[in-house]
């Protein structure tokens, strides 16, 4: 049981409730306290991952920070003890690992129970924990550059099939009907400046739309705008997909 405090009051209190298997009329063996391992709390995992034995490990668990002594007990415990005593713990482990590296301890289990116990120092943990929170944001930083440039590479591979297509059935509706091209190169004459800068008056609409990429857009465009219809297909396939790629990538970007 947890007691939660506001000041020196208490207002609250939270157990902490665990399985417990059924017991037959006979018990002939001790049973286990958590007879499955994701049973397990995380805490009481990683205590028996270095070693603590699993009876130590969830009387640590269930006692908190009333297993440390009292006048060694942080001061600050935020809103949730039971995860303050979880990154307290780590802490320690953190501790006994440095101290396994230099070759300063001889009893393990006997050095992180008094290390917890009697809260040791680990001032490294804080900065070692800073460090590992930049990698992993950076890692998710990486991760989403390349997720939008996934995205960015797709979006643009369908506007080209999507453009390709859509050249596809132009040339195909001036071979249906090449008068067409001839009117709408009349009306792109006479409603765009540019158009009449780049287009060649001494050869043939034909000509002038196999000529440069400049011509042909204009002269595509017309057409698209002339016989909506001829093209609805193709919008409305690709239309939705490249609004699907866009609002993925805003969210992404977003971030």
């Amino acid at each position: 049981m947890d007691y939660q405090r506001e000041g020196r009051k208490v207002n609250g209190l939270k157990f902490k409730i665990r399985r417990e298997a059924l017991l037959s009329e006979i018990q002939h063996e001790q049973k286990t306290l958590f007879p499955e391992l994701d049973d397990m709390p995380l805490v009481v995992r990683e205590l028996k991952d270095v070693g603590i034995a699993t009876q130590d490990a969830i009387e640590i668990w269930q006692l908190g920070f009333s297993y440390v002594h009292e006048k060694a007990q942080p001061e600050k415990l935020g809103e949730n003890p039971e995860a303050a005593f979880a990154e307290y713990v780590r802490e320690k482990i953190h501790l006994l690992k440095r101290r396994l590296a230099t070759g300063k301890v001889e009893n393990t289990t006997g050095f992180l129970l008094q290390a917890i116990k009697h809260n040791y120092a680990n001032p490294e943990f804080v900065e070692t924990q800073k460090r590992q929170e930049m990698e992993e944001q950076n890692k998710t930083r990486q991760q989403r550059q390349r997720e939008i440039e996934v995205l960015k590479r797709q979006q643009d591979a369908l506007k080209n099939t999507r453009d390709d297509a859509i050249r596809q059935r132009c040339k195909a509706l001036i071979e249906e009907a090449p008068e067409l091209l001839g009117l709408v190169v009349e009306t792109q004459l006479a409603e765009n400046a540019t158009f009449k800068q780049i287009y060649n008056q001494a050869m043939t609409p034909a000509e002038n739309y196999h000529r440069t990429m400049g011509v042909w857009s204009f002269i595509e465009f017309g057409l698209e705008r002339h016989s909506l219809d001829r093209f609805a297909d193709l919008y409305t396939g690709y239309d939705h997909d490249l609004a699907v790629l866009k609002e993925r990538l805003a969210l992404f970007e977003a971030v």
